[in-house]
Parts: structure tokens; sequence; C-alpha cells
């Protein structure tokens, strides 16, 4: 989600208005990778402490030094210059997943992960999607406020792809608000068509859809989110800005149509 008005750009770089109220779009930027040089670090080990510590860090080469595709196959390195690179994740291979016992209709799974880096590894069980938790710690006050910018962002890219219907489904309000948790609800009047019939004043038949609730839950900072999968995943999409997969893996990968038949 970017800000593609130049004017709204000037505007919130000179703090006329905030990030959140800017109109944004939603965009696939498509960055290529460029090569940028290679630098060889020397360490040595410090006399008074006895861990190791930076020696030297010199360039040894540069985006000149090879072609483009001997860079292609040494591979990248994008890193936040705030945190330390995690050593690359074990996973079983195929030849050692057809030695492993498993039980009927089990299955294993190859969780390809998100964006952010998350899975990667096969397994027998994943979390539900519908539940999410923070990157980051956050109280129930700092939740609400990085939902609310969220979701306007999701909002505004709904409209801007003609989705208004779902972007209206998407209206609510907090309904609950304590130290412990925060519990966001959708707008009733905003849900219409099937689940539940009901009458009007003048006996008018009507439809509405189940709505969708959002819970956070402040000590296992933890988001679950309720209600028809259209809804569901437009939340969901929006989360993901602060949020990864849940960490307790405890929903079977099981072929359910095949176990309802015993």
């Amino acid at each position: 989600m970017v800000i593609t008005d130049e004017a709204q750009k000037q505007q919130v770089k000179d703090g006329k208005i905030s990030k959140t109220k800017a109109r944004k779009s939603r965009v696939t930027e498509n960055r290529p990778s460029k090569p940028v040089g290679t630098i060889e670090f020397t360490f040595k080990k410090d006399l008074e402490t006895g861990q190791p510590t930076l020696a030297s860090a010199d360039w040894t080469a540069d985006a000149a030094s090879h072609p483009i595709d001997d860079w292609i196959k040494k591979g990248s390195c994008r890193l936040d210059a705030n945190s330390f690179p995690d050593l690359t994740p074990w996973y079983m291979g195929q030849e050692v997943i057809q030695m492993l016992p498993k039980k009927s209709n089990e299955d294993f799974f190859f969780e390809q992960g998100e964006a952010d880096g998350e899975g990667g590894h096969w397994m027998t069980h994943r979390p539900y999607p519908n539940i999410r938790r923070c990157k980051e710690r956050l109280d129930t006050r700092a939740f609400k406020q990085h939902f609310d910018e969220v979701l306007s962002e999701e909002q505004q890219a709904l409209e801007a792809e003609g989705r208004s219907d779902l972007m209206r489904r998407l209206v609510g309000s907090w309904t609950t608000v304590t130290s412990k948790q925060v519990i966001w609800r959708t707008t009733a009047a905003m849900q219409t068509d099937n689940a539940t019939v009901v009458s009007d004043q003048k006996g008018q038949q009507i439809r509405l859809k189940r709505g969708a609730e959002v819970i956070f839950l402040h000590a296992q900072q933890k988001i679950i989110v309720s209600g028809p999968n259209e809804v569901a995943e437009a939340i969901l999409r929006a989360l993901k800005e602060f949020t990864k997969p849940d960490d307790n893996a405890i929903m079977p990968i099981y072929d359910i149509k095949r176990m309802e038949r015993y």
C-alpha cells in the first residue's frame, strides 16, 4: 500500500496530514535485484572478554567485478540493518519423508510460509489461519491503533478495486476495550444477503450475512478472526502488516472428505 498522489506525499512529508489519512493504492513494485559488491570480514578474539570482535571489513569486489550471470549464481543478501540474519531452517527432503511412518489418512505438508520468512518446513499439522500473533509485543491501545490503520488501508484498496460491497462489510466498531483484551465487530446494518432472515417494520424480509469479529488477547499476544470467508480473508490480509502466523500448529493435515466416509 503506497501513496501515489504526489501532492499528498508532500503533505505527509510536511506534517500537514497523517500517513493514515492519505489515500493509498495497492501496488506491485516488481523491484529487480542489483549487485552491489562483496565485503570480506575478519574477526579476532577480544583478550578481555573472550568474545569475537570485528577486526576489518574490506571490499573485495564491486558491481563491475563480475558479469550479471555470476552475481545471480552467487545469490543475494537482503537484510534488515537493525536485525541479525537467522540460520536457514532445516527441513526434511522427500527421501526422508517417504521413510517416516504416518497414520491412516495422514499426510505431510510443506508449508511455504509468507513473505515475512515464516514457514518453509514439512509438517503434519498447521496453525489455524484465522489465528495470528503480533510481530512485536503490543498493549491493547497500540493494537487498536495498528488495526484501525491497516483496516482503513484495506478499505481504500477495495474501493479502488471496485469492490465497494466488501468494503462496506468491513465497517465495524470496538465493542469491548480493556487492558486484557479488545473486541471489534462489524456493523450489523452493513451485512446483507444469506444466513439469517429477519423482517423489517413493513414486513419485508431481509437476509443478513454473519458478521465478523476480531479478538485481541493481550497476555497471549494473539488475534482471533471469525466471520464469513470473504470478510475474514480481507481482515487477515490487513493484519499481515504487523502480525505473523500462529506458533501453535494444532490443525491436522487430513483428507477430511475421506474421513467423513468412516
